[in-house]
């Protein structure tokens, strides 16, 4: 039997399909659409509707997903930012309209199985992902042991609590480390007619105008922020960065430049190690690349009897 497996990979902003070829970097087919993040019936729908599409030019044989929130063997107890998806049995209802397999992954479990098994992170005995996008998500492998047990939030950064305000009030990582609202903010200032568009963002920064680029650098400073949080817990010597923004090399060389500064900076930091910072090696698809491999390793071996 031939193996085509849809993977989707469902973000705050976007969901991303892929179908791989015979190595992740060929792809057969690659599609985006916008994610609805609050009514179940239209996401539900958005689905339907892209699966139904691929099946006339592909017979698929299994769907493989990576999603945000608390996921229990296909049950989303909670869909983090896309709430639409809260308390369904997501896998159950593909699974009964398509009479196919269907796997389904944290988000931040799948980007951390791709680039401990294939990745960056293969040869490595500690490392932490960071995936940059709606808000910061991740993964942490320790001794080569993966942190993730069933409904635990290891790796979501993004609940983190960045600051308080002068009443009190606290700002989470994902709120303020958002790389799509960094991106949003460059082009509404520029005037540009897509406020989403990444690559516009970065032509104005890579420019160095002056608000694209200090923009660019606080949020890269407060990522170097992140790491050393994260640092002073784990202590770990490689950290990788993931999600679209990572594909661009100054984003890596800006993170670590700003962690050198902060090290120089504080004297409190200088029995820290500095880890290396590193962009994934599968970039915008490593949530992909991680649900094919976790519906590979829990459905493959069925499906060849």
């Amino acid at each position: 039997m031939t193996i085509m497996i849809l993977a989707f990979d469902i973000g705050g902003t976007e969901i991303k399909t892929s179908i791989f070829g015979d190595t992740f970097e060929k792809l057969l087919y690659t599609n985006k659409f916008k994610t609805e993040t609050v009514k179940t019936e239209k996401i539900l729908n958005d689905f339907f509707k892209e699966i139904d599409h691929v099946n006339v030019n592909f017979k698929l044989t299994g769907i493989a997903i990576s999603c945000p929130g608390i996921i229990d063997k296909g049950y989303v107890k909670k869909g983090g930012s896309v709430s639409s998806l809260d308390n369904i049995y997501f896998g159950k209802i593909l699974q009964q309209k398509y009479k196919i397999p269907v796997t389904i992954r944290n988000d931040a479990q799948c980007v951390l199985l791709a680039e401990t098994q294939l990745g960056t992170l293969s040869q490595e005995r500690d490392g932490v992902i960071l995936t940059l996008g709606t808000g910061v998500g991740g993964g942490i492998m320790l001794n080569r042991e993966l942190l993730f047990l069933r409904n635990s939030m290891s790796g979501e950064f993004s609940y983190m609590i960045h600051s308080y305000d002068a009443s009190g009030n606290f700002v989470r990582v994902g709120q303020k480390l958002s790389a799509t609202q960094m991106i949003k903010r460059v082009n509404n200032y520029y005037y540009e007619g897509d406020e989403a568009d990444g690559y516009q963002a970065f032509e104005h920064i890579l420019k160095k105008e002056e608000y694209a680029l200090k923009q660019f650098e606080l949020f890269c400073r407060g990522l170097a922020g992140l790491i050393i949080n994260i640092q002073s817990v784990l202590h770990v010597k490689k950290v990788v960065i993931g999600g679209g923004i990572s594909a661009n090399p100054i984003v890596t060389k800006n993170i670590q430049r700003q962690l050198q500064l902060i090290y120089s900076q504080d004297n409190m930091y200088n029995s820290f190690s500095q880890p290396e910072v590193v962009a994934s090696r599968f970039l915008n698809y490593s949530g992909r690349v991680g649900a094919y491999l976790n519906f590979k390793k829990l459905i493959n071996k069925g499906m060849q009897k």
